[in-house]
């Protein structure tokens, strides 16, 4: 389990220094901020990150509860099941995080891409991997068990 946790911890630090380069790039004006601005694809990005940011959400909180995904990692004799799917869960919060904020800068500021971004980041907290999920999460479903708050012992 601190092999995975490593990892997975290693791409939220990941994302989160991206995101704060991109804040220090634009802020201290080593990149033109509003680069974009008036431009005509403002509403198609837009759009797009605000369904994107509506599937990922969902999608990726309850990713290892579905149950193709939690028979594999349950099942699975390594820990290479549940990295690869931690992995794709983390990703899936991380990268829109970081466009939505590389889109605020590029549109002038556009308050609905940082909102978008505030919303994915509070979302991270709920993935975060602690040693504690890490087990929780590949140990579920056993004995027909749901594993989070499930302290009942059967004999």
């Amino acid at each position: 389990m601190n092999k995975s946790r490593k990892i997975l911890l290693g791409e939220l630090a990941a994302a989160i220094l991206l995101t704060l380069l991109i804040v220090i790039a634009f802020e201290f004006g080593l990149l033109m901020p509003g680069s974009l601005s008036g431009h005509g694809s403002l509403y198609y990005v837009q759009m797009a990150m605000q369904l994107t940011t509506l599937f990922v959400i969902p999608t990726g909180l309850y990713l290892l509860r579905n149950g193709i995904v939690k028979k594999s990692v349950v099942g699975a004799r390594s820990e290479g099941i549940y990295i690869l799917w931690a992995s794709v869960r983390m990703l899936m919060l991380c990268v829109p995080l970081v466009l939505n904020i590389l889109f605020y800068y590029l549109y002038g500021s556009e308050v609905g891409f940082f909102y978008l971004a505030v919303v994915l980041f509070l979302a991270l907290y709920f993935v975060y991997p602690s040693e504690d999920r890490c087990k929780r999460e590949t140990s579920f479903g056993e004995n027909g068990r749901t594993g989070a708050g499930d302290n009942n012992k059967t004999a």
